[in-house]
């Protein structure tokens, strides 16, 4: 699956990518890759905590022990 994905990105933030990739000697690429999966995951983590947040409180008890 290929998603096209456009990402704005402040000029300060590139400007620490870029200290941080001359730091530890790592791409910038690398370090854009890596901070994209951590807010995709932070993303989905958020929308399932929503979904947990809007179901009833008794479906959400009863599948506590699950």
């Amino acid at each position: 699956m290929k998603i096209k994905l456009t990402i704005e990105i402040e000029e300060h933030m590139m400007s620490r990518l870029h200290t941080i990739s001359k730091l530890k000697d790592v791409p910038v690429e690398e370090l854009l890759q890596t901070f994209i999966q951590r807010q995709v995951i932070f993303e989905e983590d958020r929308q399932i905590t929503k979904r947990i947040q809007d179901m009833p409180i008794e479906f959400q008890l009863e599948n506590f022990d699950a």
